[in-house]
């Protein structure tokens, strides 16, 4: 067991370097659970590899926001990982907090980091653990969210209407600039 913790006032990124490492390690599958997806470009890279290479990978993230403009914004880069094979659920409870990792059923982590560009600000802590036993606990309750879940899929993006779609581009745009004056680097 690990305990990872990343604050950018110091320069740690520790959880958000291993979440890559994890991914470009894994092997069979990925199961994530995130709010929050708006990956940073390294780790948005690492999950589209490990597709690339055969990984499956599900994400599970809330269809139902409290920040509504990230649910937007990641609706928008969505496209770019469903090409890839990733499948990608939309909770519809009214809010989904859980942030884990599963990786081959054997390698888990458990926190308070997203999968956004917003958690390389704040002061995360993960706690990370070569486990096959608590991996499938985890694995066991993922399984049991996909039942509030609705599975987003390429069709559904790309016949959205115009004007759904032309506020995710918004949002996204919006999420990028903020990154660069808060954050320095997208």
């Amino acid at each position: 067991m690990q305990i990872l913790a990343s604050q950018t006032r110091k320069q740690q990124r520790v959880v958000q370097e291993a979440m890559q490492v994890a991914l470009k390690g894994a092997q069979k599958s990925v199961w994530a659970t995130t709010p929050y997806f708006f990956p940073p470009k390294k780790l948005r890279s690492a999950i589209i590899n490990a597709a690339e290479r055969g990984v499956e990978i599900h994400l599970m993230t809330a269809g139902k926001s409290d920040v509504l403009v990230m649910r937007w914004a990641a609706r928008h880069i969505y496209d770019r990982f469903l090409t890839k094979g990733v499948r990608i659920y939309e909770m519809n409870q009214p809010s989904l907090h859980a942030k884990t990792v599963i990786i081959d059923d054997i390698y888990c982590t458990v926190g308070s980091y997203n999968f956004d560009i917003f958690s390389e600000r704040n002061l995360e802590v993960n706690v990370a653990m070569v486990d096959g036993k608590v991996a499938k606990a985890l694995k066991g309750q993922y399984e049991r969210d996909l039942s509030n879940c609705v599975e987003v899929t390429l069709e559904q993006l790309r016949t959205a209407p115009l004007h759904q779609r032309a506020l995710h581009w918004s949002a996204y745009q919006c999420c990028r600039l903020l990154s660069f004056l808060v954050l320095d680097h997208l």
